[in-house]
């Protein structure tokens, strides 16, 4: 579980803190991560369900929003990795199955330049690893 590998994260207040950090605890073990990506959004408040580790959809999770329903995509990449616009069209295209109501994309790298377009574009909700560490720090419970 990803909550035993929660005291290899360290001090998430330090400045030396941020996405390299949670890259380097998950990035051997993906599923872990997802888990730790649904934790964090049940600490933002939503209810969310893991997907089974292979063939998953197209997606991670399933957040539930109130009565929004959301795919969740979740990549433990290297901080310097981009995700790419086709890696973006691949969730698009996995919602036409399901038929949530929005779409995001958790990463510890970050996006192209294309990506960011076509996710404003297709209304996708992108969080960067810089972004993925400042909302660890905001909500996640440390206990």
């Amino acid at each position: 579980m990803w909550q035993d590998r929660w005291y290899q994260l360290g001090d998430v207040y330090s400045d030396e803190w941020g996405p390299g950090v949670i890259y380097d605890v998950f990035s051997t073990v993906p599923a872990e991560f997802e888990s730790f990506c649904g934790q964090l959004l049940m600490d933002m408040g939503m209810q969310v369900k893991i997907t089974q580790v292979t063939r998953d959809g197209g997606y991670d999770l399933i957040a539930y929003d109130g009565s929004e329903v959301i795919a969740v995509e979740c990549k433990c990449y290297f901080p310097d990795r981009k995700v790419t616009r086709p890696m973006l069209q691949k969730l698009t295209g996995a919602n036409t199955v399901l038929g949530a109501d929005g779409l995001m994309f958790l990463t510890t790298g970050m996006f192209t330049k294309d990506a960011v377009l076509y996710g404003s574009d297709a209304g996708i909700r992108l969080i960067d690893g810089n972004r993925l560490a400042q909302l660890v720090r905001q909500y996640m419970r440390l206990d």
